[in-house]
């Protein structure tokens, strides 16, 4: 018995581990293509212009990139990695990648097929998606506020160490949050 429930468990594994790995391949082909989103960078540095100018911090914007009025502040370029798709795709990938059952079995492949697609997993999209954006358009928000504020080597550090790193948690801590979820609906049934 405990050695068939650790190769059920094995198996699982595999198969989010493949699944995963196969939804991640859109991020190395934008990647390796250098597809870019001008029209989101240019909604996302707007957006930040409006809400550092409402803070009181000058900020005059040219396409996607942010011109600040204080001369030891560099231009700031919102380029293709600063929307946060990565990590949004990376939820993606994640949440459809999850295998949970659900209820009775049905049938063997109609099952499996079920559980990688409930419908909790299109609101833990809907909802984990605006999440992870919020999250990223304040990422970018304090990244230039603390540069602003203590300057450009505070800026850098933000930027390259303590941000990157706090996005992945993100990703993973909206994902471990979802499936805490999932854990207590199942029990409840």
């Amino acid at each position: 018995m405990i050695k068939k429930v650790k190769k059920e468990m094995l198996i699982a594994v595999v198969i989010f581990l493949l699944i995963f790995n196969l939804l991640s391949l859109p991020v190395w082909i934008i990647i390796y293509l250098d597809i870019t989103f001008p029209k989101l960078q240019t909604l996302l540095a707007s957006s930040l212009e409006h809400v550092l100018n409402f803070l009181n911090v000058e900020t005059r914007r040219k396409g996607f990139v942010l011109l600040l009025a204080d001369p030891k502040m560099p231009q700031i370029v919102i380029d293709a990695d600063c929307i946060g798709w990565k990590s949004m795709l990376m939820f993606f990938a994640l949440v459809l990648a999850t295998p949970i059952k659900f209820g009775k079995k049905v049938g063997k492949l109609k099952n499996k097929i079920k559980n990688y697609f409930p419908k909790t997993k299109l609101e833990a999209l809907a909802i984990g998606i605006p999440i992870l954006f919020i999250i990223n358009f304040l990422r970018i928000l304090t990244t230039i506020l603390i540069g602003y504020h203590f300057g450009v080597s505070y800026f850098t550090f933000v930027h390259t160490i303590f941000w990157r790193e706090g996005l992945i948690l993100a990703v993973i801590l909206i994902w471990f949050l979802w499936l805490r979820k999932q854990k207590y609906i199942i029990k409840q049934k």
